[in-house]
């Protein structure tokens, strides 16, 4: 959060220096000398560019956080079985990391890859467009409102940027020696019912797994 602070005092510095430069051009009127040019080209071109560039980045951090995720109504009850206190599911397990807690929405949901974040980015542009055009207006699922029901699953490589299943204590795991290959290649998932089960067990309308599965 320092960070987005940081940035978002650049974009209005920025910003606020560009005006001022502009506004005193346009009331005062000095002759185009080359200060003159070159002052305005930095209120024109160069801080212009610094606030947009600062801004950008600070929208794009502000929108890795978990709040920001769960700041649409119909998310709500996924941020609320994310966050509360005891709750064994893995989407609660891993908002508890201190590594990246905060931001465990984008950590497991962004694809594992050079352009995940890029991707991941494309797919949040596209919720919000579903949002916008089929649940504004709808009662969130607290009020009465439909369940919103997650589409697809996270594959395997998500789950094994830190859970690399390399160590021998994950091999030696009967669950997991009797299709270690299936899970390295995809074609068993980490988080079928049998096994971690789903992410968000209750709020997506599914039974809560065993808790000792969870760990």
């Amino acid at each position: 959060m320092h960070g987005i602070s940081l940035l978002a005092g650049v974009t209005i510095a920025c910003a606020v220096i560009s005006a001022m430069i502009l506004a005193y051009y346009l009331l005062r009127r000095p002759s185009l000398t080359h200060a003159t040019k070159l002052w305005l080209a930095l209120g024109i071109g160069v801080f212009p560019l610094g606030a947009g560039l600062a801004g950008n980045v600070a929208g794009l951090q502000a929108t890795q956080n978990r709040e920001f995720c769960g700041s649409c109504h119909v998310m709500t009850p996924f941020l609320a079985e994310a966050t509360k206190a005891g709750n064994t599911n893995l989407a609660a397990i891993h908002s508890r990391n201190e590594r990246f807690g905060g931001e465990s929405c984008e950590v497991c949901h962004a694809d594992y890859g050079m352009y995940g974040a890029i991707t991941s980015k494309i797919d949040g542009m596209h919720h919000m467009w579903v949002y916008f055009t089929k649940f504004n207006g709808v009662p969130s699922p607290a009020a009465g409102g439909p369940k919103l029901k997650l589409a697809g699953k996270i594959p395997n490589s998500t789950c094994m940027q830190c859970h690399t299943g390399t160590l021998q204590d994950f091999a030696d795991e009967p669950a997991h020696s009797v299709v270690i290959d299936d899970i390295r290649s995809g074609k068993a998932s980490c988080m079928s019912k049998g096994c971690h089960g789903p992410a968000h067990p209750t709020a997506n309308g599914d039974k809560p797994v065993n808790a000792e599965a969870q760990l």
